[in-house]
């Protein structure tokens, strides 16, 4: 995963989030410390990106300016974390972090990055957040959210071969969605599909119990005419056992050609 940003780094996982600063007084009415006043311009863009992906649209709502409107609202970070969790496979937790301001003529730039995280796997959005002050508080002057990698594939930007050769393999052995690894395929492909590697894997797991798998790039992509391969490994983890199985990806315009590798995943009578 992407490392947070620095000094300036919010990290905010899973639905509940208690403010700096708080403590609870006795004999007054305590106050929820979601509703206590932003404390600088970096807690209020993290307190817009936290509470509406949330789904708590009206605490995100008052931190907006009163003449705010937004580029993205707060309903749309709701839609937003919806829409992860058909491809990540269950409705996924999010960390919010920062990075550090930049000035500008009515306040303060901050770009930020939401993660959406299932399991071993996770979506990244990019947001720039404008904050200003007003009095002795901050607010949310306007959010853009930046176009991600896969919308710039369908605009016809070139396609990231070792990005799209993690999806294809991520797609079988860690959100095991062998629908989403066939729509990453070429018409015409070459070497095992995701059903026989899943299969596999099921074999794998009846020996050594349920597995967690990890996969890194195992050098540099290597193209070739309008191919490139993609080197790879999957490190299968499971109570009984850890092994890694070695996979070349072939990867053409934008999608997976061919599969190479995994001969003793696919057959351990071979070794």
């Amino acid at each position: 995963m992407a490392s947070m940003a620095g000094l300036w780094a919010v990290v905010l996982l899973g639905g509940a989030w208690i403010a700096p600063g708080f403590a609870s007084g006795g004999g007054e009415e305590e106050t929820d410390p979601r509703d206590q006043p932003a404390t600088d311009e970096v807690n209020a863009a993290s307190r817009y990106l936290r509470f509406g992906s949330d789904g708590d649209t009206e605490r995100a709502e008052e931190v907006l300016c009163d003449d705010a409107d937004p580029e993205v609202t707060a309903g749309e970070l709701v839609e937003l974390r919806a829409s992860y969790e058909e491809e990540l496979g269950s409705y996924p937790e999010t960390e919010v972090s920062t990075d550090l301001p930049t000035i500008t003529a009515e306040g303060v730039d901050i770009g930020a990055t939401v993660s959406y995280i299932a399991g071993n796997s996770f979506r990244e959005e990019q947001f720039t957040i404008s904050v200003r002050a007003e009095g002795d508080n901050y607010c949310v002057s306007q959010v853009v959210r930046h176009e991600s990698e896969e919308e710039e594939d369908e605009t016809g930007a070139a396609v990231d071969p070792q990005e799209l050769a993690a999806k294809y393999l991520s797609a079988i052995f860690v959100i095991r969605d062998l629908e989403a690894a066939s729509d990453y395929q070429c018409a015409e492909y070459e070497g095992p599909g995701p059903e026989e590697l899943d299969g596999a894997l099921a074999e794998w797991e009846t020996l050594f119990g349920e597995a967690t798998a990890i996969q890194s790039f195992d050098g540099d992509p290597a193209p070739s005419g309008t191919q490139t391969g993609v080197p790879m490994s999957v490190e299968l983890s499971a109570t009984q056992a850890t092994e890694s199985f070695s996979f070349e990806v072939t990867v053409e315009g934008d999608c997976v050609s061919a599969l190479a590798g995994g001969e003793a995943l696919l057959d351990p009578s071979a070794d």
